[in-house]
């Protein structure tokens, strides 16, 4: 009986995505992150640099605690059955800001937990709808897929990507221009 009841145990066990077994993501993402930096450029004069920092697996409501201070864009993949969480956090839309509208990034990146201004939130819309249509683009070599923009939360409500415990995975794409980032 002691075997069976540990057998039931690991069947009511949440799955485990295992990164190493998708290496195409890595590449994915490194090459949305240097088409970034041209796509981008249009915002702004000054050099930026998109770089992928992390590709780590997870449990959902453990990466969004990561994204309290930020915004969020949630899309649904009909594909994958799966909603798509893009979070921007504050120094990446303040120093991209500064940027756009020739700051020269010697002031310090507003570290304040004010609710984000209507250009702000313009602004990352303007961002998104550059990156997402990429983004698809990226994954249509593996798996075609259509994000489908669902909305854009700030601050993030955890229920949106429904239990705590739903394997996700994490891709941290790092941002530096000027003197900041995000």
């Amino acid at each position: 009986m002691a075997a069976s009841s540990g057998s039931a145990a690991k069947l009511l066990e949440a799955p485990k995505l295992s990164v190493g077994r998708m290496p195409v993501l890595r590449a994915i993402f490194e090459r949305l992150a240097a088409e970034s930096n041209e796509l981008l450029a249009r915002l702004c004069n000054e050099s930026m640099t998109f770089f992928v920092n992390q590709i780590e697996p997870g449990q959902s409501w453990d990466i969004l605690e990561t994204y309290e201070d930020s915004v969020g864009a949630i899309y649904h993949a009909a594909e994958w059955d799966s909603r798509i969480l893009i979070g921007l956090d504050r120094r990446f839309i303040f120093s991209i800001m500064e940027a756009a509208f020739g700051g020269d990034g010697s002031e310090n990146a507003l570290e304040t937990s004010r609710a984000f201004s209507s250009l702000e939130l313009r602004m990352v819309k303007e961002i998104l709808n550059t990156l997402v249509p990429l983004l698809e683009a990226m994954f249509a070599r593996v798996s075609p897929v259509t994000f489908d923009f669902e909305k854009l939360s700030t601050p993030l409500d955890f229920t949106v990507l429904g239990p705590s415990d739903v394997p996700a995975v994490q891709v941290q794409l790092l941002f530096q221009v000027q003197d900041g980032g995000g």
